[in-house]
């Protein structure tokens, strides 16, 4: 008898859906098993069909989307306008009494509500503002009453901010009474879902990255969507909000530790260090070679000195000092109790000295600096001024979370997180450079720039304007201002909750732009066409040209040759007053090349404002209306508007070079003119004029 109850159990738990299964760590792509009911890799590459992988036949059919790089393999792109994957029937997904759908996604434009997946009148699955999520589940596709009266019930909450995180895996689990949230691996919310809910019936079919074909488009690339009929994570309920229920890798503060080398006993760095004042110091020695990144080659410490007594640190570099140049010294302080100079430094070699440095630099607290300086090995050839790429595979010191992250060409990386990327420069001689940087962020993600302890812009912030995804497609130059650097050592740091960065540029300039502002404003245009002649081409990034030709009725017509990144200017003086606010309407023509576009002013000072920016998507005009708004913390000056420009950008597609168009009916709408003020009713208006 205990036999055959045995083997009844047994085939009993065969027959039933287990709630305990393996979630299969979603650090590798998902293999189905006997509970998998749908299963995506898009890892096809061509054509229009998705292979569902699970063997219930349910391959979908891409809708305007592109195949992409994915988080394993390949992906499928979704342009938040009209794209999506499509499968009519699945009958796999009928009955459930409990599932789990989850996929790994990389949101380029998180704003608004955007759907994940959904099997219509079974279940949706979206995010809102990217830090939000919602089920949504139907019993017996809405149509029936559960014991507690309810046939549809939403379920969902905040999930916390990810913006460290390019990929991330979310799964939204349903038990038959309570619904769970994973993020990233761990539990970002529990709560009440609906009871002993039937999911499934014929309806309009599974569609990811929409709600059924109609809106709510997802913006990003999907990878790895799988539906399950078991809770594949914590299915017995144990974990609070925040516990693990699958260790997986997220934003790490950095960790530092002295480099392991490859060659030693050819070259050694020793440096003097003089206590000035205090208890203790100790941290880190970095040595820059020309051309590379640092790298933490040793630590000191100065402990129990008196004021003015030195200490000696020596340091093993064969690793780094190669060959002649310029190398830069760094002491990072762990323990910064004592205030110390450095005095001497040597690079030794064959007992020899063959690079030195004299001189005297003090520890200081502001911003945490580095004690940097440059000890040179003869026979390098001078260096001459030009471009200075700072690129993320360069960066020399870093702090918080903020790391350098594949994009989605091999070799394209960017910076992304929260902290500080510090870059170390030598410079030869004095030199005015324009600033630049190139960024991708959905929304607003100012940062600082800050060289030598001063901020590049003194009252406002970089990177003020969003680029309408936060992928490398949408990451586009933009100058952020001017500095004038001295002959030396200089470190160059990007701070705070910068948005996702791929490079700065320091282009050299004859001098420093004047930053004057004339004491009267200038007229303001008359509301109506101000379109005018005057206009000219001008390279912005790598040797782009734009030829621009007026037109009797004011318009101008463009074409530009814009390189890989490259991008142009066409623009025109003028001498505005805008504060009057209101908008500028214009038309922009173009030919469908996916080049980019954006209308900007520049004020008397030289500070820029962008006003609209687009990308060339279709073949004929566009109508834009763009807002004129210049208060708050903005440091452009609407009162002295001195350029009006168009911009022409590559726009990263990897496509003809060649971009050409038209911008015509440049107009000025007053405000007065958009709004004007509603009457005072007589009995107000009487009641406000002055006594007699």
């Amino acid at each position: 008898m205990r036999y055959i109850l045995l083997v009844l159990a047994a085939l009993v738990a065969l027959a039933a859906p287990s709630l305990a299964q393996s979630p299969q760590s979603p650090l590798s792509p998902f293999t189905p098993d006997p509970h998998t009911l749908l299963l995506y890799h898009f890892d096809e590459g061509a054509g229009k069909v998705a292979a569902d992988a699970s063997g219930n036949g349910a391959d979908g059919t891409l809708q305007g989307a592109a195949w992409a790089r994915g988080k394993f393999g390949g992906g499928v792109q979704l342009d938040g306008v009209g794209a999506s994957v499509f499968r009519k029937a699945t009958p796999a997904l009928m009955g459930l009494k409990r599932f789990t759908v989850e996929c790994w996604y990389r949101q380029d434009n998180p704003s608004g509500r955007q759907f994940l997946v959904g099997k219509d009148v079974t279940f949706h699955w979206d995010l809102s503002e990217g830090n939000a999520s919602t089920l949504s589940l139907y019993n017996l596709g809405g149509q029936v009453l559960n014991s507690e009266g309810k046939p549809h019930m939403q379920a969902g909450a905040f999930l916390g901010a990810h913006s460290g995180i390019r990929w991330n895996h979310l799964a939204a689990c349903y038990d038959g009474s309570q619904v769970s949230l994973f993020m990233n691996g761990r539990l970002a919310w529990r709560g009440v879902g609906p009871k002993d809910f039937t999911l499934g019936s014929d309806s309009r079919g599974l569609w990811i990255g929409c709600y059924v074909g109609m809106d709510y488009w997802f913006s990003g690339i999907i990878d790895e969507v799988r539906i399950s009929d078991v809770v594949r994570y914590d299915p017995e309920g144990r974990l609070a909000v925040g516990g693990v229920a699958v260790e997986m890798p997220g934003p790490k503060p950095v960790v530092k530790e002295i480099r392991r080398p490859a060659a030693t006993g050819r070259t050694t760095l020793e440096v003097t260090l003089q206590k000035l004042r205090g208890k203790d110091a100790a941290g880190w020695v970095y040595l820059k070679p020309p051309g590379k990144p640092a790298a933490i080659v040793g630590r000191y410490e100065m402990k129990g000195l008196a004021a003015g007594k030195t200490a000696n640190v020596r340091c093993d570099v064969s690793d780094e000092a190669a060959g002649p140049g310029t190398y830069i010294l760094a002491l990072e302080p762990t323990d910064a109790g004592a205030v110390i100079a450095a005095t001497g430094a040597h690079l030794m070699r064959g007992g020899k000295v063959a690079g030195s440095w004299a001189g005297r630099v003090e520890s200081r607290l502001t911003f945490s600096p580095v004690m940097a300086l440059a000890v040179t090995i003869p026979g390098a050839a001078a260096a001459q001024p030009g471009v200075i790429d700072l690129t993320p595979q360069g960066v020399d010191r870093l702090g918080g979370t903020l790391a350098a992250t594949e994009g989605e060409a091999p070799g394209v990386q960017f910076l992304s997180g929260d902290g500080y990327a510090e870059w170390w420069l030598h410079l030869p001689g004095s030199q005015a450079y324009r600033v630049s940087l190139r960024y991708a962020c959905a929304g607003r993600r100012p940062c600082d720039i800050v060289i030598d302890g001063r901020d590049l812009t003194e009252y406002t912030m970089c990177a003020m304007n969003p680029t309408g995804g936060s992928g490398e497609r949408d990451a586009f130059w933009e100058r952020q201002g001017w500095v004038r650097l001295e002959p030396g050592v200089h470190w160059l740091r990007l701070q705070d909750m910068p948005p996702n960065v791929f490079g700065i540029r320091l282009e050299p300039i004859a001098a420093m732009p004047a930053r004057r502002t004339p004491f009267a404003s200038y007229p303001v245009p008359a509301a109506g066409r101000i379109m005018g002649g005057g206009w000219q081409g001008a390279a912005l990034f790598d040797r782009a040209t734009a030829q621009p030709t007026a037109r009797p009725d004011g318009a101008v017509a463009f074409r530009a040759q814009l390189p890989a990144g490259g991008a142009a200017r066409v623009g025109r003086p003028v001498k505005w007053n805008l504060e009057p606010f209101g908008a500028l309407r214009f038309t922009f023509t173009g030919e469908g090349s996916r080049h980019v576009a954006s209308l900007r002013l520049v004020d008397a000072k030289g500070d820029e404002k962008l006003l609209w920016r687009g990308r060339d998507l279709k073949k004929g005009p566009v109508e834009v209306t763009a807002p004129l708004l210049f208060e708050g913390m903005d440091v452009f000056d609407g009162r002295h508007v001195a350029q009006v420009c168009l911009d022409l950008h590559e726009g990263n597609v990897g496509s003809a070079p060649t971009m050409a168009g038209l911008l015509a009916g440049l107009t000025l709408v007053r405000r007065d003119a958009l709004a004007r003020p509603t009457p005072a009713p007589p009995a107000r208006a009487a009641a406000a004029r002055p006594a007699a």
